[in-house]
């Protein structure tokens, strides 16, 4: 719903040369509007105000009108000054665009029905006869027209948006009960007001799996199991680890275009399976660019059963086991993806990596010259996930939470974190996904070593007080 300060111009117009309109009034309608979604995009539009309304009349005859307690007669020529108040109850449609930066354009059309609860009256002759008085007996009590228009909402952030648009109405009904014309009411209005979007309770689960490299059917059964799992649930959006659906590290496996089209296929045999359930998972994609390396590292967004967003690694390790650049093509382009009135920013793996913990004296902390994280958080996203398939090292766990939490506080944003478990070529993968709220607090944990599967609610982790303080010895983490 919005609320709503309309300034406005509004004019009368006669259908006979008998009854001249002279003069706009300039007023002002203050309501509430509410949005039903039927569709994504699509919207009935209705709502409450008040507005006040008026202009000038002036008749080449003389005109009687009735007061509360007697009649008075208005002298021809005599223009005369009305000052009307109306109830409106609008209904219509709404169509919205969907996310472009932090702005959606919106256009709308529909009817104005509209209650008389005012009319007031003076005449500008040098005698004066209506001075302010009560002429609600000369008006009709109901009064219809169309409007359409248009404008932009503005996102403050969260669940707020401020909105500035433009509304043309026409009136079609005779506004006052004179039998010798028929007057009716335009106006153009400025929309100046706050939006407020519906808190939409997201569940979203982690699915912490032991994906096997190169055994697709393998990698597609723990998947599926996961998704079908998750809608039992009500989950909203499962995330996957990087690279869930070949395995890390393929290495020099990505350089057959017939392994990367089967990871492909499979992306698309999952999301004939993702319907009522969004999906984040982890995958190569193919390169468009003539230049370049041949593919990403992907994140695809998967929702109403096709590929919504792909979404590509800008970080690419080269340091310790790690060799990306060798096969992938780092990414420039940064995006969010919208999400049942959410802001969702994607990072995989190495993308939150950029100002680590100095390891060593000699280290360097800032390894890159780009911060996607930087880049995001320009976009204003609710909420951060990172996928990863991040290798076991002693007390390594330590500096992903000092790297999630300094982020979570800093920018004030929940983070999810999913990590694979299993061991591949020559590395281990410990799992330890995790959760953590803005405050930078650890919100929970999954399990080390072992596949896992949790459901959190989104709204719980923004104002929960909990704290999980439980994080395992490193050498129980081992064993």
């Amino acid at each position: 719903f919005s609320v709503f300060v309309d300034p406005l111009i509004n004019w009368f117009k006669s259908d006979v040369k008998t009854t001249k309109t002279s003069s706009a009034y300039l007023g002002i309608n203050v309501g509430l509007c509410m949005d039903k979604y039927f569709a994504e995009n699509y919207a009935i539009t209705t709502g409450v105000s008040i507005g006040s309304y008026g202009g000038k009349l002036s008749h080449t005859y003389e005109t009687s009108y009735s007061l509360p307690d007697t009649s008075v007669k208005v002298p021809a020529n005599s223009a005369i000054k009305y000052k009307l108040q109306y109830i409106t109850i609008p209904i219509g449609l709404k169509f919205t665009t969907k996310e472009i930066g932090y702005s959606r354009f919106y256009a709308h059309l529909g009817f104005s029905p509209q209650m008389n609860i005012k009319a007031m009256a003076s005449n500008e002759s040098s005698a004066v006869i209506l001075d302010n008085d009560n002429i609600i007996k000369e008006m009709h009590f109901f009064n219809i027209g169309y409007f359409f228009g248009g404008g932009i909402m503005y996102s403050l952030g969260g669940n707020t948006a401020v909105i500035f648009g433009l509304t043309y109405t026409n009136g079609f009904v005779d506004i006052t009960k004179n039998t010798k014309d028929r007057v009716t009411t335009n106006n153009v209005a400025v929309r100046v007001g706050i939006q407020f979007w519906k808190s939409i309770i997201m569940r979203i689960a982690l699915s912490q799996i032991n994906p096997i490299v190169g055994d697709f059917e393998y990698n597609f059964n723990k998947i599926i199991a996961s998704i079908k799992k998750a809608k039992k649930d009500s989950v909203d959006l499962i995330v996957f680890p990087e690279l869930a659906i070949c395995g890390y590290p393929p290495l020099d496996l990505l350089e057959h275009e017939h392994f990367v089209k089967k990871c492909l296929e499979y992306v698309n045999k999952i999301a004939n399976y993702c319907k009522d359930i969004a999906a984040i998972i982890g995958s190569p994609s193919v390169n468009q660019n003539k230049k370049g390396k041949p593919i990403y590292n992907s994140a695809f967004f998967i929702d109403d059963e096709k590929i919504v967003e792909i979404i590509n690694k800008s970080l690419l390790p080269t340091y310790d086991i790690f060799d990306e650049y060798r096969y992938f093509e780092p990414s420039s382009d940064f995006k969010i993806i919208n999400f049942k009135g959410k802001k969702i920013a994607i990072t995989i793996c190495e993308d939150l990596w950029d100002d680590p913990p100095l390891k060593y004296a000699f280290g360097r902390s800032n390894l890159y010259n780009l911060s996607p994280i930087t880049e995001l958080i320009k976009l204003s996203p609710d909420f951060i996930i990172n996928i990863a398939a991040s290798p076991f090292e002693y007390n390594k766990i330590e500096v992903k939470k000092q790297i999630f939490e300094k982020y979570a506080k800093q920018y004030k944003i929940p983070m999810f974190y999913v990590n694979q478990v299993g061991s591949n070529t020559d590395l281990i993968f410990d799992g330890g996904s995790m959760i953590v709220k803005p405050n930078g607090d650890i919100y929970d944990m999954l399990n080390f070593f072992d596949e896992d599967y949790k459901v959190f609610e989104l709204s719980e982790i923004i104002n929960s007080a909990y704290k999980n303080e439980i994080i395992k010895p490193a050498i129980e983490r081992i064993h």
